[in-house]
């Protein structure tokens, strides 16, 4: 049955002002959330002193989840924040969202304004990751590394880490 719009009925599938799974077409399919975690870290931390072109652990960016079910989907999302002060031009950083073996599930790539000295980055990661068993335990960590021709310090502001384990219908 289409949805009909008219000037004295209004929408005829939406009656209450609330939209409930009924009111949408069975071929969608809706999740649950079966769980989530989530981390933020605010406070001005140093990651980097030196032209590093291999990512580090930033610290307190971790999370450990034990998943509910084998057959659902992890969805991670991840942000920073980051300024890169250096002494000569080309500076900039990447983040990784990664297990805690360093297997990277998404990167940014390198971030930076190229010819200057500083440069400022926001940066958001996302990932999706199925293969894991219900019941044990799955660390996931943010790493991050600096790059130029000359040594950076690269500060880290606001990081991020949410993670929601969604089991689908």
């Amino acid at each position: 049955m289409p949805t009909e719009i008219s000037g004295s009925t209004g929408v005829n599938k939406i009656q209450d002002d609330t939209v409930v799974a009924a009111d949408i077409a069975s071929s969608v399919a809706l999740g649950k959330v079966l769980g989530s975690e989530f981390i933020r870290q605010s406070s001005e931390t140093a990651f980097s002193t030196t032209n590093q072109v291999t990512p580090t652990d930033m610290s307190g960016m971790s999370i450990t989840y034990t998943p509910k079910s084998s057959t659902s989907s992890l969805f991670l999302i991840a942000t920073l924040t980051s300024l890169n002060v250096g002494t000569g031009s080309y500076q900039g950083s990447f983040f990784q969202l990664t297990l805690s073996d360093n297997t990277v599930l998404a990167s940014t790539g390198r971030t930076g304004p190229g010819n200057s000295a500083a440069s400022q980055g926001a940066m958001a990661i996302s990932a999706e990751y199925t293969s894991h068993t219900a019941g044990t335990a799955i660390t996931f960590k943010g790493r991050v590394a600096t790059y130029g021709q000359y040594s950076a310090t690269a500060y880290a502001y606001d990081r991020t880490i949410m993670l929601l384990e969604v089991e689908a219908n």
